[in-house]
């Protein structure tokens, strides 16, 4: 395939609708960690296991995306370096700030004290320092891990490879399905050392991808034409998987196999379509 830039001249960029689907996505990660919404059990589910899990892969195919693109046309391995380190500086920040209740939390699990600076240290690099942060360093994690993927393997085989990743970190919502089998006592097993598979080596590294893969092949017929359909589509199938993980729940619901084209063409359409369009002009 050859490369392409996702937006020309004659088609800029949607900001004003991106930006509008960024508070809504905000907003939805916010009442994902606030108190039950829905006494009905079905109302529930939606709320915070369908229309809550859409946010964090639009962001991550979103932050995906503008970094290639500016990636590409100024190339170099330092952009890549600067964009970590202005990202791990924020980290370190909130990091900061949340460390009294990390320790706290720490001391309630009265666990030995000399294990305190292992658990800072699985705190930075792995679940953060409160629930909120584990994004950051699995964004990172994903992000390096798909730039190496991407230039050593191409656009193909990193899909295959990164599609088995998500499909192992989906024995996590499958797992009432699964169990029991050596599938279900292998992610029993991991899950007692590392709590979850949503992390930058299983969750989000695939829809990082997507950001790539968009940046890249953006102008291709699948990207361009009747892209109101691709999206209503890929919608009806993640009403169809949710209603298949909402019959039997497994042991969390992070992993939707539907959200990975929902996301694709849900930001290709919020990045393409004329609707409250602004002629802000080019990236």
């Amino acid at each position: 395939m050859r490369r392409r830039e996702v937006v020309g001249r004659g088609q800029p960029v949607n900001y004003a609708l991106l930006s509008l689907f960024q508070y809504i996505a905000s907003i939805l990660v916010i009442l994902v960690h606030c108190q039950r919404l829905f006494e009905h059990e079905a109302l529930h589910f939606i709320q915070k296991s369908m229309f809550g899990r859409m946010a964090v892969p639009f962001f991550l195919v979103s932050s995906a995306y503008f970094f290639r693109v500016r990636w590409k046309r100024e190339h170099g391995s330092t952009k890549l370096t600067l964009y970590i380190k202005g990202i791990l500086k924020a980290y370190g920040f909130w990091s900061l700030v949340y460390l009294p209740y990390a320790l706290t939390y720490f001391q309630s699990l009265h666990w030995p004290l000399y294990l305190a600076p292992l658990a800072i240290l699985a705190a930075l690099f792995y679940i953060g320092m409160s629930y909120q942060l584990w994004y950051i360093p699995a964004f990172l994690l994903g992000l390096l891990l798909v730039h190496f993927l991407y230039r050593k393997l191409g656009p193909k085989k990193t899909f295959v490879l990164l599609l088995v990743l998500y499909a192992l970190g989906a024995i996590e919502t499958y797992h009432a399905y699964l169990a029991p089998s050596l599938l279900t006592d292998w992610y029993d097993a991991y899950a007692k050392l590392f709590f979850t598979s949503r992390n930058g080596l299983f969750y989000t590294p695939i829809f990082i991808y997507l950001g790539y893969f968009l940046a890249d092949y953006g102008q291709i017929a699948l990207f361009q034409k009747k892209r109101w359909l691709s999206l209503l589509l890929a919608s009806l199938f993640l009403v169809g998987e949710g209603v298949l993980v909402y019959m039997r729940q497994g042991l969390d619901k992070n992993f939707f196999f539907a959200l990975i084209p929902f996301t694709l063409f849900l930001f290709n359409w919020l990045l393409k379509t004329q609707w409250k369009r602004k002629k802000t002009g080019d990236i």
